[in-house]
């Protein structure tokens, strides 16, 4: 195990990070599914990502959500994306699930293998042909407030 963890990382955020910058989608709207898909790259760069059937962005996931995804089969998915497209316009979709191309409300457009975590990044474009629409997405929790004395 050594020796293939001096080989493979245990995880590739780094090489997704580089990737979403390379082609030059960082300011552009992404979201994740699941969640917490997306939670090593926002540590990298920053880049917040929106939760699927939200209206807000996040980069972590809470571990007492108070409201996580609760999406029960693969026709669900598609209905919340394709609802998000309507109402939104087009935007990227972050996974590490392995989705079927279904063209035009869902387009691969590129991967970033598994690290010995064993998690894949796939990227998707979602609402192609689709301007995107409306203001930008707020915050899911407030902002940190700074340290008090009592």
């Amino acid at each position: 195990m050594a020796v293939v963890a001096l080989i493979m990382p245990f995880n590739n955020s780094d090489r997704a990070s580089a990737w979403i910058a390379s082609h030059n989608l960082s300011q552009e709207r992404w979201l994740a599914f699941p969640e917490s898909a997306g939670e090593g790259i926002s540590g990298l760069s920053g880049m917040p990502f929106q939760r699927l059937g939200k209206r807000c962005t996040q980069s972590f996931t809470r571990w007492n959500n108070p409201e996580p995804q609760k999406l029960v089969d693969g026709a669900q998915f598609y209905r919340v994306l394709a609802a998000t497209a309507k109402h939104e316009g087009g935007f990227y979709l972050l996974s590490d699930f392995s989705l079927p191309d279904m063209p035009p409300l869902i387009r691969r457009i590129g991967d970033v293998p598994a690290g010995l975590d064993g998690q894949a990044f796939h990227f998707y474009r979602v609402g192609e042909g689709l301007p995107p629409r409306g203001q930008a997405t707020p915050p899911c929790t407030a902002p940190l407030r700074p340290f008090v004395r009592f």
